[in-house]
């Protein structure tokens, strides 16, 4: 009989002990976390490190949690919707979702699942408690950024379209933007279709002409936009009738090759205030063009080319861009007025 008792006092014990550890687990995921990475069990032993393109946003509250995605909201992978969450034996399950392994620290998750015999994981952060809202309109308006200590230049030309260009390459860039408001959290997220990428940051304040931004992609970093005041003129200096003289080389290991099709394989450029020409054999390319007065810029935005304007002078003209069909570092370009 006493043994009975002892073995139904601890079973009652361990019932407590688990139903106590839960609810401190539960506190402890109480607020909101952001997605940072994902990776495979084969990625981790490289240290490859993918974006989320799932659930992108958590936000615990009790024993419901918020499940979004910052994906196109047309898109199957598109979620929003608030779940009854639990944790069991480091387990947690969210609303119908698969069940997952979930490895915690003070201000990070881990939550592992198997899906066809392969090992996933994603890795989430904690966002600081007590936001503000940030009220932020950008339409319009034109920043600059650094990226890798490369300066970028943003153009948030519409309420849905921006541009983007750097100072390395002639990639010019188009993606979506939209701000999204969760919890009076401000969040920019941006999505290139081209590269497949999709981004986005907490937007922490602004103040006077910058804006401060936390990405937490891959690792927390701040990055700030400094507004530029628009400028558009395009400089009469550039119009005319302008000869190739000097090109810098490919790469050396690079096996491109300039086929008659590539904007390469220009002879000549022909520039009036609309239109932008490049003459050669047995092609002509036309383009419309516009130009950004603080980068001194050249942009022909269906080509998806910037060209760098160096100098320019009664005689000459500087250029520095990359005209090939793989993306390479800007190359030195120098032309002769006819």
């Amino acid at each position: 009989m006493l043994k009975k008792s002892v073995i139904l006092s601890l079973l009652v014990i361990l019932v407590c002990i688990s139903c106590t550890t839960e609810k401190k687990s539960k506190t402890a995921l109480e607020g909101t976390w952001i997605a940072s990475y994902s990776q495979t069990a084969n990625n981790v032993k490289n240290n490859f490190k993918d974006i989320p393109d799932y659930i992108h946003l958590m936000d615990f509250k009790g024993n419901t949690v918020r499940l979004k995605s910052f994906n196109d909201k047309n898109s199957r992978s598109y979620i929003d919707t608030v779940v009854n969450f639990s944790l069991n034996d480091g387990a947690i399950k969210l609303g119908n979702e698969v069940k997952m392994q979930i490895a915690m620290a003070t201000d990070s998750i881990v939550l592992s699942s198997e899906v066809y015999n392969q090992r996933y994981q994603d890795v989430f952060r904690k966002l600081p408690k007590n936001p503000k809202t940030v009220s932020w309109n950008p339409i319009g308006k034109h920043y600059t950024t650094y990226h890798e200590d490369i300066q970028v230049f943003i153009d948030f030309a519409n309420d849905s379209v921006m541009y983007s260009f750097n100072d390395a390459t002639s990639i010019y860039s188009k993606s979506l933007w939209r701000i999204e408001n969760i919890d009076n959290r401000t969040i920019l997220v941006q999505k290139n279709d081209d590269i497949f990428s999709l981004t986005y940051g907490i937007v922490d304040s602004l103040i006077d002409n910058k804006l401060y931004i936390t990405d937490y992609l891959f690792q927390e970093k701040s990055i700030v936009f400094e507004e530029q005041k628009p400028a558009h003129a395009k400089p009469s200096s550039l119009y005319g009738t302008w000869k190739l003289a000097y090109k810098e080389k490919l790469p050396l290991d690079s096996e491109q090759v300039t086929l008659p099709s590539s904007l390469d394989s220009f002879e000549k450029f022909r520039i009036s205030k609309d239109s932008f020409y490049f003459v050669g054999e047995p092609i002509t390319w036309c383009y419309n063009w516009k130009y950004y007065e603080n980068a001194e810029t050249i942009v022909l935005e269906k080509a998806k080319k910037a060209i760098k304007v160096s100098k320019v002078t009664k005689d000459s003209l500087t250029l520095k861009m990359d005209l090939s069909q793989i993306d390479f570092l800007n190359r030195k370009y120098i032309l002769t007025r006819e």
